[in-house]
């Protein structure tokens, strides 16, 4: 920043028109391989940051739906990080017993008692939830079901991904080329659905 500022008074040009044009340089320079990498990165980040809004729900303090009417409406969901997945795992077991969000807290932290990162993503998650304090019963359950939106979205873009590498790996010679061919087609055709 002292750069462009000091190269922007000795031309005598608006540092912003310098930063606009390091801006520009940088995107039509970047390898594309890196793009590619952040777009991986970021989809992966979004598929997690939904997860987490999906488990934080159990969290939300005077909740116009019940333990059991949560783990209804978010149904078989697969998480794909290992900690989310032992805590949902927790969570499912604990809402049997529990009365209250108070209480499911309680049970989770000293499951995890000696586990900093499980311990750190329910301190997380009950944060996450304060943003749905207070929600009507219907906004809540949109919250929800967006959410699961989003988590499949994620997931099926996922799977299309995969499916165009192996398609790039084969020959189109190869009979595993027609199988991959039709899968990519029927995902096609699914998604117009």
């Amino acid at each position: 920043s002292e750069y462009i500022d000091m190269v922007a008074q000795t031309l005598t040009v608006d540092p912003d028109a310098i930063r606009s044009e390091i801006r520009n340089f940088e995107r039509t320079n970047l390898p594309q391989v890196e793009r590619i990498v952040k777009n991986v990165t970021k989809s992966k980040s979004v598929l997690t940051k939904a997860q987490k809004i999906l488990l934080s729900v159990f969290f939300v303090p005077d909740s116009p739906k019940t333990f059991t009417q949560i783990y209804e409406l978010i149904g078989d969901i697969q998480f794909e990080d290992e900690i989310l997945t032992n805590v949902k795992s927790t969570i499912d077991k604990l809402i049997r017993t529990v009365n209250n969000v108070k209480e499911l807290i309680e049970h989770l932290y000293t499951e995890y008692v000696e586990n900093s990162e499980a311990q750190a993503l329910i301190s997380e998650l009950i944060t996450t939830a304060e943003v749905y304090k207070g929600l009507s019963e219907e906004d809540f359950e949109s919250v929800i079901n967006e959410t699961i939106n989003k988590i499949n979205r994620c997931e099926h873009l996922k799977e299309s991904e995969q499916i165009r590498k192996m398609y790039i790996g084969v020959n189109d010679d190869d009979p595993e080329a027609l199988k991959i061919q039709m899968q990519l087609r029927d995902k096609i055709n699914n998604r117009l659905k």
